[in-house]
């Protein structure tokens, strides 16, 4: 099946659904990720809606060779780890070689500013990212899993040579 997001045409695609260990208001995850065109308020990180599909809402757009800036919003409560994956051989598996940045533990209520070079070979083309917000200090490393409620959101990442 093919489907059109933000003029691209893109297959559509079933990456999986996380799971959570411990699911409780923890508070921590992610409450506002900015990534050129993309500034997603979410408000306080919920456990019942710890997954959110964004990919056909929010699309950021880059060129093969560019520096990729974003900025997250901790939740109120607990440190949170953010990593960011995209799945650049469109298997639908977000695997290790596909994480593009970690942000450690960064504590609650902070702003935590990142980036990562795209290579300038990259190949033009619609992918999908994926932004995990996990407990800091004892994240799953696992874009498809959680130790503790934080976040997990998807977003279509596109890039142009």
């Amino acid at each position: 099946m093919v489907m059109m997001a933000f003029g691209y045409a893109v297959n559509a695609q079933s990456y999986c659904t996380p799971t959570v260990t411990n699911q409780a208001y923890y508070y921590m995850g992610i409450v506002q990720f900015n990534m050129g065109a993309i500034s997603n308020n979410t408000g306080q990180p919920n456990p019942n809606t710890y997954y959110n599909d964004y990919s056909s809402t929010y699309t950021a757009t880059f060129q093969a060779g560019d520096y990729v800036s974003y900025s997250v919003l901790m939740g109120q409560s607990n440190n949170t780890q953010v990593t960011i994956y995209i799945d650049w051989n469109q298997d639908r598996v977000f695997s290790q070689s596909e994480l593009m940045s970690n942000s450690g533990a960064v504590n609650a209520s902070n702003w935590y500013n990142g980036g990562f070079q795209l290579p300038a070979n990259q190949r033009e083309g619609v992918y999908r990212m994926r932004v995990v917000g996990d407990y800091g200090s004892a994240p799953a490393n696992d874009p498809c899993h959680l130790n503790y409620t934080g976040e997990v959101e998807d977003y279509t990442f596109v890039v142009r040579s």
